[in-house]
């Protein structure tokens, strides 16, 4: 199979899972394509802004069906913007003054470590069971703390835009799923699409299999948004989680062999 309709195929099942649970297009993506022998910092970067134009899609859909918590995203974003720029001077500092290689072994590293965290993460929070509260809105630090923490993350791995807010949400409000997904998704668009810019500029993006991969993932977002409300989510969070932790010990057993 020649690697374009790899990258329609990998795309297509990203795509559906974002638009579906709001979470696993970075963590599939990128490790797809360490996997299939792009350079981790390419990976990444190429990654980035493959799911800022992915998200575009969701996010149109999602605040066009009342999904979004506005209010909420904004404050988000006060605190991950701020982390993406922070990110992206370390990432040009690293590489004056580490070089490409120590560069792409630190990204391998952090990526994977990152998976095994969040995959973790996401399978104790199923195991444990959640469940639907009203909602009331953390304290303006915690949103932006998290936020900051975020944008460095995805900066650096291009993960972490719906996981690990996905999970924030899901631990410290008590929003409804279709609330999380949507609020999820529209503030992974902007975090991205800064992001992505900032990759760009530092040359860390491969264009091309950003529209092969986004002639699969545009479809698979609106099907999985228009199956939000129509299926319980859970068993496929499960499986994603193990994919995602799988990938990550895989990615940490390469890099340090």
């Amino acid at each position: 199979m020649h690697p374009e309709y790899i990258y329609v195929i990998t795309g297509l099942v990203a795509g559906f899972t974002v638009g579906l649970t709001g979470m696993g297009g970075g963590a599939l993506i990128s490790s797809a394509l360490i996997f299939m022998g792009l350079p981790p910092r390419m990976a990444v970067g190429t990654d980035v802004v493959y799911a800022s134009l992915t998200r575009l899609s969701s996010s149109f859909f999602h605040l066009k069906n009342g999904n979004v918590n506005l209010r909420l995203a904004k404050l988000l974003l006060s605190g991950s913007i701020p982390g993406v720029l922070a990110g992206a001077l370390t990432f040009r500092f690293l590489t004056a003054l580490k070089g490409e290689q120590t560069l792409n072994s630190f990204i391998s590293l952090f990526l994977g470590g990152v998976l095994v965290i969040i995959a973790s993460a996401i399978i104790f929070k199923i195991l444990k069971g959640d469940e639907d509260g009203r909602f009331s809105m953390p304290d303006y630090w915690k949103l932006t703390l998290t936020g900051f923490v975020v944008g460095i993350v995805v900066q650096f791995t291009s993960v972490g835009s719906g996981t690990l807010l996905a999970l924030f949400l899901i631990a410290f409000t008590g929003l409804s799923p279709r609330k999380i997904v949507g609020t999820d998704n529209f503030h992974g668009f902007v975090l991205t699409a800064i992001a992505g810019m900032a990759h760009s500029v530092l040359g860390n993006v491969d264009y091309s299999i950003v529209l092969w991969l986004l002639s699969g993932s545009i479809p698979g977002t609106y099907l999985g948004a228009y199956f939000v409300p129509r299926m319980d989510d859970r068993p496929l969070k499960m499986i994603l989680a193990m994919l995602i932790l799988i990938s990550g010990i895989v990615i940490l057993i390469q890099t340090l062999k």
